[in-house]
């Protein structure tokens, strides 16, 4: 009863995010977004959040405005981060979606796709944006290292 209606509360939160999602005055949208998921995990089934979470846009939406195009560091920043939290509660939504994202005029997979992003924000000539892309590339990798040595 409790996962019906937080579905059909969550499409209804969904549209209004990812709609907001990209207004330059709301850069911190995404750090929200990344807060309540791990809620949003344990207060649903994971296949509803992972569904809603791919059908809503809000994971190519967060890989455009990680681009270096984008020229707010903060949003950058944040949006990052929101990647790094959906591939570490869900990763089959990022490393098995068979979708493609077209980002700087080369069209590839979602995992190619945040790969790319978080490698190039490691590049970055803003050192906060530096420095805070390799500590999500290492919490990413031992959450991944704990998960295949369990």
């Amino acid at each position: 009863m409790v996962s019906a209606g937080f579905k059909d509360s969550f499409e209804k939160i969904i549209p209004e995010l990812k709609a907001n999602h990209t207004k330059k005055n709301l850069s911190l949208l995404p750090q929200l977004l990344c807060e309540l998921l791990p809620y949003l995990f344990k207060l649903s089934k994971e296949e509803t959040t992972s569904k809603l979470l791919s059908d809503s846009g809000i994971l190519e939406d967060s890989i455009s405005q990680s681009d270096p195009a984008n020229k707010d560091p903060l949003l950058r920043a944040h949006s990052l981060s929101l990647l790094a939290e959906i591939w570490s509660l869900a990763p089959a939504l990022i490393q098995e979606n068979e979708n493609t994202i077209k980002v700087e005029e080369v069209e590839s997979s979602v995992l190619e796709s945040v790969l790319r992003v978080m490698k190039r924000a490691c590049r970055d000539s803003n050192r906060v944006l530096r420095v805070s892309t390799l500590g999500l590339m290492f919490k990413l990798m031992d959450e991944f290292a704990l998960v295949r040595n369990s």
